[in-house]
């Protein structure tokens, strides 16, 4: 079976015991999207900290030079907010977090060269000001391209990832690529002695001699910068495909309800109920993990690790395009939900809600008719063995095996069969090839 037991299925005897798992449950669910949420306010709050400080991401330093005074001269591509694992969504209002560092001596003394006829000379830097970055941000997102100035000042930047740009793009996740370039500068002032040799012809001879050049004022040393990072977006939207029961009737009582959802959005938490908010079944297909990364900001990893409220069970698999029962080739990730449902006779509804990780929310809901079977009594028609009732204003002409001739076998339309025939074959088809994904 490709459908794998949840960590609540079954059924358990004690009530204390499922109010239990239940009350567990919830507190799972409740912390997945609050956890992309933490991790984006905290990565918010230290944007300003990354720009311009010393070293805020702590790499390799190197020794400060007179061409090149710089400790440490970077920009360097962050996180997105929001993001998890390497994925965020264009429904997020998302933006770059990034970093840039000039970190530089207070002051220091260089040697500089001479030659064989002087001295070396010296170089003294002092009070460095002005500390900044001057580049841009260039993107390019599904067939579009954009360009962003940078001054160093703001943080994070907005990113326009409008749905246009996934147009007619059938995988699942829509690449990303952001560039950043620039340099980093900075102001010194500066005392520079250096010895020139020189000759001078005076009466009786000529007299040659190092001779000290000295100068002041301010300079602008700039450092050369470029980052780059590789991300995927979620786009689009899903379907829900009812494969128990197939079709829009069904007989009242206990029934396992299966349904297949094709998700654009990655999930964290599927709900199904009622119509009417009677919940029937609740699903948290992922959980969650923080940790922090090289510049402070905190990341988030999600990993398949499937709950499921009691009797119910969810599975997934790889992504798939159903190119059977869609009319196009998107691929989608397929959710497998098996769960108990009962229902009385009437007008029925199931909606299906899936949240997202990134707050995002679907709904899918499907009506049905649920009947009862019943046995009829004067007044019924023999036809073929049928009994057969006429409809009403409130009810829809049904027939049913009558009590009588029983074994006459129920002559089926050769209309119906017709129909009915391509539709069954697709869900076969689609079933047998989740069966062999998930196996």
């Amino acid at each position: 079976m490709w459908l794998l037991p949840a960590a609540f299925a079954g059924r358990n005897p004690r009530f204390f015991a499922r109010s239990l798992a239940i009350a567990a449950l919830f507190c799972c669910l409740a912390s997945a999207v609050q956890d992309v949420d933490d991790a984006s306010r905290h990565n918010l709050g230290i944007a300003k900290s990354l720009l311009g400080t010393q070293n805020p991401c702590g790499l390799l330093e190197r020794e400060a030079s007179a061409a090149d005074p710089f400790n440490a001269a970077y920009v360097k591509v962050v996180s997105l907010v929001p993001q998890v694992g390497n994925l965020t969504s264009d429904s997020a209002n998302v933006s770059l977090l990034y970093a840039w560092a000039a970190k530089c001596p207070p002051d220091a003394r260089f040697s500089l060269a001479g030659n064989s006829n002087c001295p070396e000379g010296s170089l003294f830097l002092s009070q460095p000001k002005n500390l900044r970055f001057e580049g841009k941000l260039s993107y390019s997102y599904g067939k579009c391209a954009k360009e962003v100035r940078l001054d160093g000042r703001e943080n994070p930047v907005r990113l326009e990832l409008s749905e246009e740009c996934a147009e007619g793009m059938d995988s699942l996740r829509i690449p990303l690529e952001v560039r950043l370039g620039g340099r980093v500068l900075a102001d010194y002032s500066y005392s520079k002695s250096e010895y020139a040799y020189s000759c001078t012809r005076f009466e009786g001879g000529t007299g040659c001699g190092c001779e000290v050049i000295s100068s002041r004022g301010t300079q602008t040393f700039s450092k050369e910068a470029f980052d780059w990072g590789a991300f995927e977006v979620e786009s689009g939207k899903g379907a829900a495909l009812f494969l128990n029961p197939p079709v829009q009737r069904r007989l009242y009582g206990n029934s396992t309800a299966s349904v297949a959802l094709l998700l654009r959005r990655m999930p964290s938490k599927i709900s199904v109920d009622d119509g009417e908010g009677k919940a029937l079944a609740e699903f948290s297909p992922y959980g969650f993990v923080i940790s922090k990364g090289e510049c402070g900001e905190r990341r988030v990893e999600a990993r398949y690790s499937p709950l499921a409220s009691p009797g119910a069970k969810i599975n997934t698999s790889a992504p798939l395009a159903p190119l059977q029962l869609a009319s196009d080739s998107r691929e989608y990730a397929p959710f497998s939900l098996l769960f108990p449902w009962r229902e009385e006779p009437g007008k029925r509804e199931l909606a299906i809600f899936a949240e997202g990780w990134f707050s995002t929310n679907e709904v899918f809901r499907e009506e049905f008719f649920v009947r009862a079977p019943a046995v009829f009594a004067g007044g019924v028609k023999e036809e073929g063995g049928m009994g057969i009732r006429e409809g009403s204003e409130r009810e829809e002409p049904s027939a049913y095996p009558a009590r009588e001739n029983e074994g006459r076998p129920i002559g089926w339309s050769p209309l119906a069969l017709a129909l009915g025939l391509p539709v069954a074959l697709a869900l076969a088809f689609f079933v047998m090839r989740l069966d062999h994904r998930f196996s």
